[in-house]
């Protein structure tokens, strides 16, 4: 229950104490715990890619100013 909690809750580090004996809740156990790092997984997967889009829309802004800056220039050099 503790770990449907924090896990619930965002805490994707935290993990279910595995019992030693073999039986449905030992299975259970583990499983949570994968179902855990598969999150956590998946979250730091999304926060790469979210990084990746800023930096990409930072690049095109850059190239967007470069570009401006050109069409002024060439903009005097005709006058």
């Amino acid at each position: 229950l503790k770990g449907a909690e924090m896990i619930g809750g965002g805490d994707l580090a935290y993990r279910v104490r595995v019992p030693r004996a073999k039986d449905e809740l030992a299975v259970l156990a583990r499983q949570f715990n994968q179902m855990a790092d598969n999150l956590a997984a998946q979250r730091r997967a999304f926060e790469r890619e979210a990084e990746n889009r800023i930096n990409l829309e930072k690049r095109l802004r850059h190239s967007e100013r470069l570009a401006s800056v050109g069409r002024l220039a060439a903009g005097v050099a005709h006058e």
